[in-house]
């Protein structure tokens, strides 16, 4: 027999259950916040930015007020380079701070 929660592995006749069991998050974690929900304001934000069209990549009115805040709050004329995921978020810092092993 067959179950939506379970499989027949290929090689034996034992069942496997492959139901996912979320864990409970903890209360402080360092893990990646791509395995979180959004907050509701920003679940609104998007719902309210996703109205309408507007160009992408830095062409937006969003980028631009966001950038704007920067150098109101850096009281400087700061450039702000919007990463997604820390990979490239480390990989742009690294780059920018380390200076080169070959000439």
């Amino acid at each position: 027999m067959r179950g939506a929660d379970q499989t027949r592995l290929a090689s034996s006749s034992v069942l496997v259950d492959r139901t996912v069991v979320t864990p409970q998050p903890p209360y402080q974690s360092f893990a990646s916040d791509n395995a979180a929900g959004a907050h509701p304001q920003v679940i609104e934000a998007l719902r309210a930015a996703n109205a309408g069209g507007a160009l992408a990549y830095g062409q937006d009115p969003w980028t631009t007020r966001s950038a704007e805040r920067f150098r109101a709050l850096f009281e400087a004329d700061v450039e702000v380079f919007y990463t997604y995921g820390g990979r490239a978020r480390t990989s742009s810092l690294s780059s920018a701070y380390l200076r080169p092993t070959r000439p």
